[in-house]
């Protein structure tokens, strides 16, 4: 039986996955087999591929324009619309196509009472939120945070409309931000919870037990050899495809050769 709580989706914008990415995804639905699986797409978007290899996936879809680039698929995690979409879970876990889940933790990880979870970035980034009502009223206000990546991510989706309604003015300026320089919606998401007064967030050692981004050799070791949950743009160097490729033999499972 489903898990009901729980909901897997997947981004997609193209019209089929290439050999890394289909491998990603169908080891981690493998690993997640007790959950729901959804295909976040364009509207305009051939669905054979994803019909004939994942059968019992649903589809929702959302305008095209949300999907032409980095910047505009920011704005659609930025869009109350795609939380409402999920509302009927408890948690989505929004998985990238180069991310892969390598243990089942999921049921776990939604209980510990975070409404955002990622992998931690390691590099600092601070703001200055003095120019931000209702922040403006404190004078400087600098809050500094390495952040969490959104590419493996598990998110409450009423928690994400809540604060969407508590910090609305910020989040209409943050966006205006996403066509001048990368101010991605997971590092907005990560930010806003040091201030939220209901958004709530792990640090960054905790976030590490739940997946990584980068620095996975360190992590783990730091971590005393406990393996995340799964990892993020985990092929993207030989060396982090290797150390994976090995996690996944350590998790007691057999993955075809990539």
């Amino acid at each position: 039986m489903k898990n009901k709580n729980i909901g897997v989706v997947i981004p997609i914008y193209k019209d089929y996955f290439d050999e890394m990415e289909f491998f990603s995804i169908k080891h981690s639905l493998q690993t997640l087999k007790n959950f729901r699986v959804s295909f976040l797409c364009p509207d305009n978007l051939n669905l054979n591929f994803y019909n004939v290899n994942f059968p019992e996936a649903d589809f929702v879809s959302l305008d095209k324009k949300y999907f032409d680039s980095v910047q505009s698929y920011n704005h659609l995690c930025y869009l109350p619309d795609l939380y409402q979409k999920f509302t009927s879970f408890d948690f989505i876990l929004l998985l990238q196509p180069d991310a892969i889940v390598i243990k089942d933790e999921l049921s776990v990880w939604a209980s510990k009472g975070y409404d955002f979870i990622g992998g931690p970035e390691t590099r600092l980034m601070v703001d200055d939120l003095k120019n931000f009502s209702p922040f403006s009223i404190l004078g400087e206000h600098v809050v500094g945070l390495y952040g969490m990546n959104g590419g493996l991510s598990l998110r409450n989706p009423k928690a994400f409309l809540d604060v969407q309604d508590e910090y609305e003015n910020i989040i209409s300026i943050w966006k205006g931000r996403l066509d001048m320089l990368y101010h991605g919606e997971d590092y907005f998401y990560s930010l806003i919870s040091r201030v939220s007064k209901k958004f709530k967030t792990p640090n960054e050692v905790v976030a590490s037990e739940f997946a990584l981004t980068n620095k996975f050799y360190q992590w783990v070791k730091f971590n005393r050899g406990i393996l995340p949950m799964g990892f993020h743009k985990w092929y993207q160097f030989s060396s982090d495809k290797k150390f994976v490729l090995d996690a996944i033999r350590q998790t007691n499972t057999s993955p075809p050769q990539v």
